[in-house]
C-alpha cells in the first residue's frame, strides 16, 4: 500500500493509520511475532533447570540452560528495542500529517471562520495530536503481538497442568468483564475534558484580541472544570488498577494453594509450580498491554472524532456554565 503524505476528509482512524504507516506496521508485526516463543522459552528452561538439572547435579545441562536463558533474554531485548523505535517513527508520521492538515485547513478558511475555530486549532496543534500518533504506532501490532504472546503462554500452561491454567484464565475473564464497564465512564469524561480545554483556549485568545476580561474569567472556569474532570478520571483509573491487582494476587494465591496440594499428593512437581508462577507474571504483561490498548483505542476514537471536527472547520461551542466541584463529583 503506497503511503500518502496528506490527510483525506473521508479517512476513518484505521484508514489513516494504514495509509500512512502500512509498511512500518507490517515490519513491526513481523518482528513482534518473534516474541511469543522468546517469552515461553524461559518458562520451559526454568522447569527443566529445577526438575532435571538440579536433581541430577548435571553441570553441563545447567550451563546449557543458563546460556539459553541469557540468549533468550538478550534477543527479546533487541526485538523490543526495534519495535519501540519503529513505533516512535509511526507516531511522528501520523502526528505530522494531522498537524499539516489542520494548518492547511486554517489557511483556506475565511478570517471569521478561522477565528471561530482558533481555540480548537490551537489545542489540536499543541496537545491533541500526539496521543493519536501514539495510538497509531500500536494500532495493529499491539493486539496481534500481545494476543499471540498471551495465547502462547496460556497454551504452555494448559499443556503443562490444565487445572492450574484454568485459574489464570478465570482471572483474565474477571478483568475482561470489569475493564469495559469502567472505561465507558472514562470515555465520557475524556470528551468533556477536551471540550473544556478547547473552550478555555478560545476564551484566552478572544480576551487577548478584544481586551475583554470576562473571557479570561470564563477561561479560568473551563480550566477549573477540566481539573475536576481529570480528578474523576484518575479516581476511576486508580480503582480499576487496584481491582486488577487484587484479582492478580488472588490468582497467585490460588495457584500456590492448589499447586502445593497437588505436589503433596504426588500429582505434579515443584518445577511446574515455579514455572506456573512465572507464567502468570508473563501472562500479565501482554494481558495488561491488551487492556491498556483497549483503553487507548477507546480514547483515540473520541479524540480523532474531535480532531476531525476541528480540521473540518467546526467552531468551538460557547463556554458553558462551569459546575461547582460538588456538581462534578455528584
Amino acid at each position: 500500500m503506497k503511503r500518502s503524505s496528506s490527510w483525506r476528509r473521508r479517512d476513518a482512524l484505521y484508514s489513516l493509520i494504514l495509509r500512512q504507516t502500512f509498511g512500518l506496521q507490517a515490519l513491526t508485526i513481523a518482528l513482534g511475532l518473534t516474541l511469543p516463543p522468546l517469552v515461553i522459552a524461559p518458562l520451559h528452561i526454568q522447569q527443566r533447570l529445577i526438575d532435571d538439572a538440579l536433581p541430577a547435579a548435571d553441570m553441563a545441562l545447567l550451563q546449557m540452560l543458563v546460556l539459553a536463558y541469557v540468549g533468550a533474554v538478550l534477543l527479546t531485548g533487541a526485538v523490543k528495542f526495534s519495535v519501540t523505535w519503529l513505533r516512535g517513527w509511526m507516531a511522528e508520521i501520523v502526528s505530522r500529517v494531522l498537524r499539516a492538515a489542520l494548518i492547511e485547513a486554517q489557511r483556506k478558511r475565511p478570517s471569521s471562520a478561522a477565528h471561530a475555530s482558533l481555540g480548537s486549532a490551537t489545542s489540536v496543534l499543541v496537545a491533541e495530536v500526539d496521543p493519536l500518533g501514539g495510538f497509531a504506532a500500536e494500532a495493529l501490532n499491539t493486539p496481534l503481538v500481545q494476543g499471540a504472546t498471551m495465547l502462547g503462554v496460556i497454551g504452555f500452561m494448559a499443556y503443562t497442568e490444565p487445572a492450574l491454567a484454568a485459574i489464570g484464565v478465570a482471572a483474565l475473564v474477571f478483568e475482561a468483564i470489569l475493564t469495559p464497564i469502567v472505561q465507558i465512564r472514562i470515555n465520557r469524561l475524556t470528551a468533556d475534558r477536551i471540550q473544556a480545554l478547547r473552550r478555555a483556549g478560545f476564551d484566552v485568545i478572544d480576551a487577548a484580541e478584544a481586551h475583554r476580561p470576562g473571557c479570561v474569567v470564563a477561561g479560568l472556569g473551563e480550566i477549573r472544570r477540566a481539573y475536576w474532570i481529570r480528578l474523576r478520571m484518575n479516581l476511576l483509573k486508580a480503582g480499576l488498577k487496584v481491582a486488577r491487582n487484587l484479582i492478580d494476587h488472588a490468582a497467585d494465591i490460588a495457584v500456590l494453594a492448589l499447586g502445593a496440594t497437588m505436589a503433596m499428593r504426588g500429582e505434579t512437581e515443584i518445577g511446574v509450580i515455579v514455572a506456573f508462577l512465572s507464567g502468570l507474571r508473563e501472562l500479565r504483561g501482554p494481558w495488561g498491554e491488551l487492556l491498556d490498548f483497549y483503553r487507548r483505542f477507546a480514547d483515540a476514537r473520541i479524540k480523532y472524532r474531535l480532531v476531525i471536527h476541528a480540521i473540518a472547520g467546526g467552531a468551538d461551542p460557547k463556554p458553558a456554565a462551569v459546575p461547582t466541584p460538588l456538581d462534578q463529583l455528584a
